[in-house]
């Protein structure tokens, strides 16, 4: 089946030469330096991938690398744009669209975010097991591609309980004490109220 045309998912392929990496992950406020730590980065500024919404939040640097982290390839957003920034839910789907169809099949997404729970404090990290949409809004409304997928399709297992448990053994094993949580999306930009 044809895809639809995505310039941006071309141009990283023809940047990597066809070799994109199966893992990437998109890394959130906080996270940026983890893109620092690749062996021999190829980097892909956002502004050179067409229609890449590009972040204006203060220390996300609106970049995708791809290199070697500890072994492994990988594929990196540094930072990523958001909708209290201004764009609108299709800018902001983009991105992950483009991953999918340059070949990524697994995507890790992180973000800082505040908890509701007094036992979660700022610097813990969370894996997020489910999410609650409180936003009014949903990256899937406007056209869809039938080729990519159904319109209405299976969230029963968004979080895939595969991965979970793999990072709950790897918190485990480097001594990472990992909450659990789920993650209530919002426009944003606020921090929670005392209520």
């Amino acid at each position: 089946m044809a895809k639809p045309n995505n310039p941006a998912a071309t141009i990283i392929r023809d940047r990597l030469y066809n070799n994109v990496p199966h893992i990437a992950a998109v890394l959130g406020s906080g996270l940026g330096a983890v893109g620092d730590r690749l062996k021999d980065p190829i980097e892909i500024e956002f502004g050179d991938l067409s229609g890449f919404p590009r972040p204006t939040v203060k220390g996300h640097m609106g970049r995708l690398l791809v290199g070697d982290l500890d072994g492994i390839r990988v594929l990196i957003l540094q930072n990523r744009a958001h909708v209290y920034e201004g764009y609108d839910l299709a800018e902001l789907a983009l991105p992950v669209r483009t991953l999918k169809a340059a070949g990524v099949e697994i995507l890790v997404l992180t973000n800082a975010a505040g908890s509701l729970s007094s036992e979660v404090g700022p610097g813990r990290l969370m894996l997020v097991t489910d999410h609650i949409n409180w936003s009014g809004m949903n990256p899937m409304i406007g056209p869809n591609h039938d080729e990519i997928r159904p319109r209405f399709f299976d969230m029963g297992a968004a979080y895939d309980p595969g991965l979970c448990k793999a990072m709950r053994t790897a918190a485990r094993k480097s001594g990472i004490d990992l909450a659990e949580g789920v993650y209530c999306w919002c426009p944003g930009p606020s921090f929670e109220t005392p209520a």
